[in-house]
Parts: C-alpha cells; sequence; structure tokens
C-alpha cells in the first residue's frame, strides 16, 4: 500500500502539486485544514454585498467618493487577484469611476513587490488599469495621532486623499495578534516607527489566542483613526483557494471570520503523540525564508526527542523584513544581527551556535590554532550521517528549496540544514534512525493552521 501525500508548493509563483512518497512502514499522521470547496465568483459578489455590521453597502459607496482600496502583498496567501474584480465591479455598479478608485499595496516592512509580483497579486488588467501604489514605511507617511495606549499613529498619505478606505486581506493564525486579518491590515500601510511600536512595546499573545489581547486591541483603535471602515476578509483552504469572505464592519466582520477559523484551523499539538519525526509544511507562506517562520509552531512547539522538518520551497529565496531581519542578511549591522539572532532563535540557540561561532573565528584570526585552546564547529550538513543533530533551533530543521540559483545560494547561508527534495531528507533520516518504522506527524498547511489546547 502507497504511504504518499500530495502537497501544493510555490504560492503564487505555480501552486505546484508534489507528492511525497513515505516508506510504507512509517505511521504517517496527517493534520491539515480540512476539505472545502471554493467559493463561485457570484457567492463572492453575495457576500461582500451583505455586509457584517452595516445595513447596506450603499450607506458606505456613495457616486463621486474617492475611494483607496488596501490589500495585503504576495507573502500573504489572500486571492486578491479574485477578490478585486468582483469588488470594483460593485464600486462601480455604485457610480464610483475607474478614476476615483486607487490601490494601496500594505508592503509594511516587507521587501517591495516587483512589476511581475504585482501583476500576479493583483491580476494582471487590474495592475495595468488602476492606479496602484506600494507602500514604504519610511517615505510618505504622515502622524494622525496616538492611540489611548500612546501608540503614535504614522499612516500613508494617501489614506487622507480618500474619502472611503476599504480593506482586502486574510484572516489566518498569527503571533502575536492571535490572528491576522481585519484592523491588522492597517500596520502594513504604517511608518516603521508605528510598527515597531507595536511589535516591540504591544503585548501580543501566541498563534490562534484569543483576539482580546493588547496587540490587536491597540491596532483595531489606530485602524478607526486612519479611517478603515470597510474589510472584506477571506478564509481559504489548504490549496489556498477562497472558502469564506466575511465583509463589513473591520471589528464586526473580523470577528464573525475567526469564530469559523478556530473551527477550520485548529489542529493537535505535536506532543499530542509519541512521533519519531515532525513535519510542517508551511506552503502557502513559503514565497521566502522570512515568512516560513508562521509555519514554524509544529517543530518549535514539540517538547518531546524527535526529529523535525520543514517543507519549503522559497522561490524569493531569503526574502526581506525589517522588524526581523534574517540573521545571516549582509545588509545589516554585525550587532544588530546578533541581537536578532538572539530574539529570532532564542538563548540557547544564541549562546552555543551564533555567539560561539563569532568567538571561535576571532580567537582564530589571533591565531588559536585547532588542539590548542578550541574545537572548530562543523560546517552544517557535513555530518549528516553520522548524527541527529544539526545546526539549528531544536534539532533537525531543514528545507525543501525551489529557488533558482541566486536565491539558492543566499539560503545556504542560513544556519540550517538545506536538502533539495523532501525525498532527500526522508533518505538521509532514514539512514540516521537505523531504517527503522519511525511514527511520523505531518502538518499540511502548518501557517494556516494553530495549536488546539484541550
Amino acid at each position: 500500500m502507497k504511504n504518499s501525500i500530495d502537497i501544493r508548493q510555490r504560492a503564487w509563483f505555480g501552486d505546484d502539486r508534489v507528492t511525497i512518497d513515505f516508506p510504507e512502514e512509517w505511521d504517517v499522521q496527517i493534520f491539515s485544514p480540512p476539505e472545502m470547496e471554493a467559493l463561485h465568483e457570484s457567492e463572492i459578489r453575495r457576500k461582500i454585498e451583505s455586509p457584517i455590521g452595516f445595513d447596506s453597502l450603499d450607506m458606505l459607496v456613495l457616486p463621486g467618493k474617492k475611494v483607496l482600496i488596501i490589500c495585503d502583498d504576495i507573502s500573504r496567501p489572500t486571492r486578491t487577484d479574485l477578490i478585486l474584480p468582483v469588488l470594483l465591479g460593485i464600486l462601480e455598479e455604485r457610480g464610483i469611476a475607474e478614476e476615483q478608485i486607487s490601490i494601496l499595496v500594505s508592503s509594511g516592512t516587507h521587501d517591495l513587490m516587483d512589476e511581475g509580483e504585482i501583476a500576479l497579486k493583483l491580476g494582471k488588467e487590474i495592475a495595468d488599469k488602476y492606479n496602484v501604489f506600494l507602500h514604504h514605511c519610511k517615505r510618505g507617511n504622515v502622524y494622525i495621532g496616538r492611540t489611548s495606549r500612546g501608540t503614535p499613529v504614522y499612516v500613508n498619505r494617501h489614506l487622507e486623499r480618500h474619502d472611503l478606505v476599504i480593506g482586502v486581506g486574510g484572516i489566518v493564525p498569527h503571533n502575536p495578534a492571535g490572528f491576522g486579518g481585519g484592523a491588522k491590515l492597517i500596520l502594513g500601510v504604517c511608518g516603521i516607527r508605528t510598527i515597531l511600536h507595536f511589535h516591540q512595546r504591544r503585548k501580543g499573545i501566541g498563534t490562534g489566542g484569543d483576539i482580546e489581547n493588547e496587540f490587536r486591541l491597540d491596532v483595531l483603535e489606530a485602524a478607526r483613526m486612519a479611517g478603515l471602515e470597510f474589510i472584506v476578509n477571506t478564509l481559504v483552504n489548504r490549496d489556498r483557494e477562497v472558502t469564506e469572505i466575511f465583509s463589513g464592519d473591520v471589528d464586526q466582520a473580523f470577528r464573525t471570520g475567526v469564530d469559523m477559523a478556530r473551527k477550520y484551523y485548529g489542529v493537535p499539538n505535536p506532543d499530542s503523540g509519541n512521533f519519531d519525526l515532525v513535519i510542517a509544511d508551511v506552503y502557502p507562506f513559503d514565497a521566502s525564508f522570512a515568512f516560513t517562520r508562521k509555519g514554524w509552531w509544529p517543530v518549535m512547539n514539540v517538547s518531546q526527542e524527535c526529529h523535525k522538518m520543514i517543507i519549503s520551497a522559497m522561490p524569493k529565496g531569503v526574502g526581506g523584513h525589517l522588524v526581523f531581519p534574517i540573521p545571516n542578511d549582509r545588509k545589516i549591522n554585525k550587532l544588530v544581527r546578533l541581537y536578532f539572532e538572539l530574539i529570532t532563535f532564542g538563548i540557547r540557540h544564541f549562546m552555543t551556535k551564533s555567539l560561539a561561532s563569532r568567538i571561535r573565528t576571532m580567537l582564530r584570526k589571533m591565531g588559536f590554532q585547532k588542539g590548542k585552546r578550541l574545537i572548530h564547529s562543523k560546517t552544517p550538513g557535513a555530518d549528516k550521517v553520522k548524527s541527529s543533530r544539526s545546526e539549528v533551533p531544536g534539532g533537525d530543521v531543514v528545507y525543501f528549496h525551489g529557488a533558482k540559483r541566486e536565491a539558492a545560494n543566499a539560503l545556504q547561508r542560513l544556519p540550517y540544514r538545506l536538502f533539495s527534495s523532501p525525498g532527500e531528507y526522508l533518505k538521509y533520516i532514514t539512514e540516521v534512525t537505523g531504517n527503522r518504522p519511525l511514527r511520523v506527524a505531518f502538518y499540511r498547511s502548518s501557517s494556516l493552521t494553530f495549536p488546539e489546547y484541550r
């Protein structure tokens, strides 16, 4: 009997199907969002025109109004290319002309999208037809005041130039907001000072946690200050298809969506079984390394001794995020890099890997040789069969990547073992474990799920 799992890879860049073949004698348990059918265009329209918290969309959309649509960027799975044609058609029918509509991509502190990515995210026809702006967190922002909790709010100046602001995004588990979506979309069009304030001074909660937390309540106040009145929030399935839409008031529609997301995305914690191998397939947050961390939770939450694997295509390579710089990004100061390695990977990894390796390098430059005062560290992956441990926090975390050569070279600088395919890793782990049958927890689309604590 075949022991295989079909998954998706390369969100936005092909959404390819990949089959992973496990040895027949292995016990593989799959934890995944349930199958749900995709919405048809007519259903998308009906849900947008039936807003939560408003008697009618006509209350907001009046002829002659200037409308700004904020949408998330290509690091997020939201099918904006399907939502926007319907939404724009609805606005046009209500007397909003094409020249009165602008689209602002909420880049936040992420890398800015190029023209090809904009066409993928919005749809080429819309990208060519409408005024599209990419938010920059360090330029073109205006100060609009402070929240009651003292957060300074700087937002993109285009928000002040429009009469109606509509947000289009997705509801997914998120740390520290509990769930992304709703008012959190406003952070993507805020200035760097506001974004840093939220991430450094606002107490949040874990992935899938209670949305009545300081982070989310404060960002809701900031969104209302900025004029974000109406949202179109989606849920997607493991194939990145739109399965539900919650439109309406930025808070009420979001809360309704979270109630559904809790039923949809919750899965057992990996410690619920005695597993030899825990695998996190991070699709659809697999465009770059910078956002794979949204699907790390299964391999980070497991407390028992076991092997760990992360599957991510990363066609964009390392990627970038100013709030959480990648440790091996050569663009940032060495001290800043060390600081972010500490907060990203934890004190144990920082002391034994990051700091220790730099001390060894410094001592070598001072003339200390192997066999005298220190032991040289091995290149990650050089002892694949000899050890079940690797140069990563928490154990054998590895990445399957389909990046192009330049992106792949950048990934090689990260402190992780990289394998070119899941099959290559499974061959390795079979040798390491002595070819014995393994008990496996496979978290499909782990970035869409959160751990249920019962």
